[in-house]
């Protein structure tokens, strides 16, 4: 999905008369990050993926894997965080970002991890051990 819209915008960009070479392309992350998988997926679900199906309650659309999502219980919302969130353990986290840079030619992703319900503590162990263990690696 991503590859798609960076392929539509150069596309415009070049039809435009601008080069798009060397334009920054500037990804947005919602991050959740723990010691383990198994937290992390956990703690996500309660934090992130509760938002989303409060979103998708409210009429926001959505789709994943090209299907538009019908309802918060669709069996597809179980692939909602493949593309869009970055969940998981700090090698997780770091073999994700990494494709971002490597396929995609990302340079820069603005990792958000503010989440309702989101405790400070909660919100503050993500930063530091994303800063700590996945930022000090790429």
């Amino acid at each position: 999905m991503i590859k798609d819209m960076m392929d539509a915008y150069n596309h415009a960009a070049r039809q435009a008369g601008k080069n798009p070479q060397g334009i920054e392309h500037i990804l947005l992350r919602r991050v959740y990050i723990a010691e383990d998988k198994k937290r992390a997926k956990e703690e996500a679900d309660r934090y992130i993926i509760v938002m989303y199906r409060f979103f998708l309650g409210l009429g926001v659309k959505m789709s994943v894997r090209g299907k538009e999502l019908t309802s918060p219980d669709d069996p597809l919302f179980d692939y909602l965080a493949e593309d869009r969130f970055i969940i998981g353990d700090p090698e997780d986290c770091v073999r994700e970002v990494q494709r971002y840079r490597d396929e995609l030619g990302i340079n820069y992703i603005l990792c958000t991890m503010k989440f309702p319900k989101g405790t400070h503590e909660i919100i503050s162990r993500c930063i530091e051990l994303f800063g700590k263990e996945v930022i000090s690696r790429i």
